[in-house]
């Protein structure tokens, strides 16, 4: 994850292991000096008081920002 837009992944990432409903968030990840911008959806299923699972979507979005810039 981009430094920048790590704070904002992890507040998110928090918020839904204390099982508060939906989130949704877009942020910068980089690999092989090639950045991607990424979206995600979803919640984490808790049982016991325990996260079980994060279901939702991940989708690579970086064509769409480029788009947009131009």
């Amino acid at each position: 994850v981009h430094p920048d837009d790590l704070a904002k992944l992890k507040t998110m990432l928090e918020q839904a292991m204390n099982g508060e409903s939906y989130h949704e968030c877009e942020y910068r990840y980089q690999i092989n000096d090639k950045e991607k911008v990424i979206w995600f959806r979803g919640f984490v299923e808790i049982k016991n008081t325990k996260p079980l699972r994060l279901r939702g979507t991940l989708m690579d979005v970086t064509e769409r920002h480029s788009m947009l810039r131009e």
